[in-house]
C-alpha cells in the first residue's frame, strides 16, 4: 500500500455557485465525491468518510461496497476492495446539515496535540513571536483569537504554494501561503504557548468556488473551538465549513490504496440545498463617527462590539471604505480585517485609522460611505465631505511591527513604520542598542509604510534593551524594548564561537507606538454646492 497526501488548495474551483458564504448561519448540502483507480486487481482505496458532530450531521453511500472504521484520531474511515476489473470509478454521495451554533466537540485528548510534528515545526522564532503577539491576553481564547488574526492579516494568500508542502517554519520565514500553510503557522503557534491545536480538512466555499479547506480546532474549556486564520472566522464559522477529518497536521490528511495502482481524485460536486442567515451572538454599532470631514482629515472609526452570550466569543468585522476614483479614496492605515475578542457579556471597540483625500472641488458635494461588515450583516453611515470643514494638518506614526534576528554576530532590527496622517511624514528614525546607535532618515507618503533595518554587534547577552526614536521639528518621542534571546545550542562539531544565536522576543509589543502633531487648522475651502 502506499499514501497520498491530500492536497488542500480551497481555490481550486470545482463547482460554480452563487453564495456569499459569510452569510451562512446554517446550511443543507448535498454532494458527491469521485475518484478513478486503475491497475492490476485486486486493489484497495482507503479514504476519510464523515463523522457526526453537533455542528454537522452527515449520510453518505456509495453503489460500491464499503467498510468502516474508526483511526487513532476518532476519524471515520472507508475502504473500497475491489476486484475483477483494471479501472474503476468509485463515487460516495451525501448529504450535510451544517449550523457551529449547535455546539462544539469534546476535547478529552487535547494532550495529545501540543508536540512538534511533520509539519508543525516549534521553532524559537515561532515561540517568541506568539508570545509577542497575545502579550497581554487574560485566557486562551484570546491569545487565539490574536493570532488568528495575525495570521489572517500577515501571510499572505498565495495560489503558487498548493503545489507545495510547508512547514510552519518555511510559512513564518515566508509570510505567504495558502490555507495549508496558515493552518501549520497557527497551529505552531498555538502549541508554542501550550495550547492543544490540530489540523482539520474539510471543504468550503470561498466565496467564488466550493474546494477543499483546511482550518484549524484548538482546545478550551473542554472544546475544540474551530479558528480558520483563511477566512478570520473563530468559533463560529460560516456553515459551508463541512469537516471530513483532522489529525496533528497535514500528514495525517491521507488516502491509502494498492501499491502499482493509479488513482485520479475528481473535483467534488457540492451543492447548497438550503441556507439561513446567522443569529449571531453579538451587537455592533458605530461609535462616535463625525457626520462631516474636511479636505484631508484624519477620522478614527469606531465600532463598539457587545456580546450577548454568555460564552467567550470572537467578532469578525471588516470595514469597507470608497477606493474609487483613486483621487477621492479613503486611505487605510491598518488592514481592512479584526477579530475582536469579547469575554462573556462584554464588550470591545474596534478602532480604524481613516484619512480623507484632499481633492475636494469647488462646486461638488461629497458622501463617503462607512461601512462595516460582519457575518452576513452590516452597518453603514454616511460621511460628509465638506469644503467648510477645517482639517487639521495631521503627522503621525505607527510602529506596526518590531522583529530582531541574530546570526554570526550581528544583531538585525526591522521596524515597519506607517504614516497615519494626512500629511507627508518626514522624521529620523534612530535605534539605540545596548550603547550602540543608527540613524535613518524616513520619508513616507500618505497612507504608505516602509520598513527599515538597523545591524548591530551583538553584545552576547540574554537580556538586550533599546529603543526607537522618531524625531522631526515639531515632536520627538522614544519608544524603549526589551529583547529576550533564545540561544541556539551548537552541534558538538561546531565552533561555539561562530555559533549563531536564534531570535528575540520583543518585550515591548509597538502596535501603536505612534505620535500626533497637530498644526493650525486650515482655512475653510469654498463650500460644495
Amino acid at each position: 500500500m502506499r499514501w497520498l497526501l491530500l492536497a488542500l488548495l480551497f481555490s481550486v474551483p470545482l463547482f460554480a455557485a452563487e453564495i456569499n458564504p459569510k452569510e451562512a448561519g446554517s446550511t443543507q448540502l448535498s454532494f458527491e465525491l469521485a475518484w478513478v483507480l486503475e491497475g492490476e486487481p485486486p486493489f484497495t482505496l482507503k479514504t476519510f468518510g464523515f463523522k457526526n458532530y453537533s455542528f454537522q450531521v452527515v449520510s453518505f453511500s456509495s453503489a460500491d461496497e464499503f467498510t468502516r472504521e474508526t483511526d487513532s484520531y476518532g476519524n471515520s474511515r472507508i475502504t473500497f476492495h475491489l476486484a475483477g476489473v483494471t479501472k474503476r470509478r468509485i463515487t460516495v454521495q451525501g448529504t450535510a446539515a451544517i449550523n457551529y451554533a449547535n455546539g462544539l466537540e469534546q476535547a478529552g485528548d487535547a494532550g495529545n496535540f501540543l508536540e512538534e510534528t511533520v509539519f508543525v515545526e516549534l521553532t524559537p522564532e515561532i515561540g517568541v513571536k506568539a508570545r509577542q503577539i497575545t502579550e497581554g491576553a487574560e485566557n486562551d481564547f484570546q491569545k487565539m483569537v490574536l493570532l488568528t488574526e495575525w495570521v489572517h492579516n500577515n501571510v499572505a494568500y498565495d495560489e503558487s504554494y498548493g503545489q507545495r508542502q510547508c512547514t510552519s517554519s518555511e510559512a513564518f520565514a515566508d509570510l505567504r501561503g495558502t490555507c495549508d500553510e496558515e493552518s501549520h503557522l497557527l497551529i505552531a503557534f498555538a502549541r508554542s504557548l501550550n495550547v492543544p491545536a490540530r489540523f482539520v480538512a474539510g471543504f468550503v466555499h470561498s466565496g467564488e468556488s466550493w474546494g477543499a479547506h483546511a482550518w484549524v480546532e484548538f482546545a478550551f474549556e473542554g472544546e475544540w473551538v474551530p479558528a480558520d486564520p483563511t477566512f478570520n472566522e473563530l468559533g463560529l464559522l460560516d456553515a459551508t465549513h463541512l469537516k471530513f477529518a483532522h489529525g496533528q497536521d497535514q500528514a495525517d490528511i491521507a488516502q491509502e490504496v494498492t501499491e502499482g495502482v493509479e488513482v485520479q481524485v475528481l473535483a467534488p460536486e457540492i451543492e447548497l440545498n438550503n441556507e439561513q442567515s446567522f443569529n449571531l451572538p453579538y451587537e455592533y454599532s458605530f461609535y462616535s463617527l463625525p457626520e462631516e470631514a474636511g479636505p484631508g482629515a484624519v477620522v478614527d472609526a469606531r465600532v463598539l462590539v457587545q456580546s450577548l452570550s454568555k460564552d467567550y466569543l470572537a467578532a469578525p468585522l471588516s470595514i469597507v471604505v470608497p477606493t474609487e476614483p483613486p483621487e477621492l479614496a479613503v486611505k487605510l492605515v491598518e488592514s481592512t480585517d479584526k477579530l475582536v475578542y469579547l469575554p462573556p457579556k462584554g464588550k470591545q471597540v474596534a478602532e480604524w485609522r481613516l484619512v480623507f483625500p484632499h481633492a475636494f472641488k469647488e462646486g461638488y458635494a461629497y458622501n463617503f460611505s462607512i461601512q462595516v461588515n460582519s457575518m452576513g450583516s452590516s452597518i453603514h453611515e454616511i460621511i460628509a465631505g465638506s469644503g467648510q470643514v477645517g482639517a487639521d494638518a495631521v503627522s503621525s506614526a505607527l510602529v506596526n511591527e518590531l522583529s530582531a534576528g541574530f546570526e554570526n554576530g550581528s544583531v538585525a532590527i526591522t521596524v515597519e513604520i506607517a504614516n497615519s496622517g494626512n500629511t507627508l511624514y518626514s522624521a529620523n528614525a534612530s535605534c539605540e542598542f545596548e550603547g550602540q546607535q543608527q540613524t535613518k532618515q524616513v520619508s513616507i507618503p500618505v497612507g504608505g509604510s516602509t520598513l527599515l533595518q538597523f545591524v548591530f554587534n551583538d553584545p552576547k547577552k540574554d537580556f538586550l534593551t533599546g529603543e526607537i526614536t522618531l524625531s522631526n521639528p515639531q515632536k520627538t518621542v522614544r519608544q524603549p524594548f526589551e529583547l529576550t534571546v533564545e540561544h541556539a545550542q551548537p552541534t558538538p562539531a561546531a565552533d561555539s564561537s561562530n555559533a549563531s544565536l536564534g531570535v528575540a522576543a520583543i518585550g515591548a509589543l509597538l502596535i501603536a507606538a505612534a505620535f500626533v502633531i497637530l498644526h493650525r487648522p486650515r482655512e475653510p475651502c469654498i463650500q460644495a454646492g
